[in-house]
């Protein structure tokens, strides 16, 4: 099978765990890539998406050097120190970053690290502070819903998630109510949300094992079935 160029590409930075844009050049003389205008937004989708997350760290490195210290960038490379464990040096990354400049967004990705880390209290904190930058944002109220969850807080955590998609119309909203109303034992609305995302083409698989259990729960055999088997498939 002939390799593709990113999958060149990739053989190289794996095999050298490094950026050897040289050598990447020389490969590639023959075949006229401009490496300087290869797609590396796509080789770091590629690398986050089979979960190599060095790789992809050393990847949103050389987009940064390219492109600089977007809203984007990074949030890639907050999320990809979260990933491998380096908390301390997320939270490093980000203090230096925005110094005395601290905005929603700084609030916003500090959340995602005291979540991650466990920090449910500062997290709550810290989405707070986001959120009176930015009331309108339906992910800032999306991962408030998700923290009070966290903590058991369901009727608050309901409350953010409503508010939420106002804003926010994804389907990780509609999961998160559905699985709070099924802890709950309000299995009626479990399956109302749970169901009005089923043609979600991302849906965890583990949405059948609450919906088959939640109509189980109202003695609705046949749904269950149906749903129990989609999970078990």
């Amino acid at each position: 099978m002939i390799n593709s160029p990113i999958d060149e590409i990739k053989q190289i930075f794996i095999s050298e765990n490094t950026l050897n844009f040289n050598e990447i050049n020389e490969k590639f003389n023959n075949e006229k890539i401009n490496i300087e205008e290869f797609d590396y937004k796509q080789l770091l989708k590629e690398y986050i998406n089979s979960e190599e997350w060095e790789s992809a760290l050393n990847t949103i490195e050389k987009i940064i050097s390219k492109e600089g210290l977007t809203k984007e960038n990074i949030n890639y490379k907050a999320k990809l120190l979260i990933k491998l464990g380096q908390i301390k040096k997320a939270h490093t990354f980000l203090d230096e970053l925005f110094n005395n400049d601290k905005n929603d967004f700084y609030y916003f990705l500090k959340t995602k690290i005291y979540f991650y880390e466990g920090s449910y209290s500062k997290a709550l904190e810290h989405i707070e502070k986001a959120i009176k930058y930015n009331e309108k944002k339906g992910l800032y109220w999306y991962w408030k819903g998700l923290i009070l969850k966290n903590n058991n807080l369901f009727k608050d955590a309901i409350k953010s998630l409503l508010e939420a998609l106002k804003f926010y119309q994804n389907y990780k909203v509609y999961y998160q109510l559905g699985i709070i109303y099924f802890e709950i034992k309000n299995y009626e609305n479990a399956i109302k949300y749970l169901e009005s995302i089923l043609d979600s083409p991302k849906i965890p698989k583990k949405i059948y094992w609450y919906l088959g259990n939640s109509y189980q729960n109202i003695k609705n055999n046949e749904k269950a079935k149906y749903y129990f088997e989609l999970f078990k498939t």
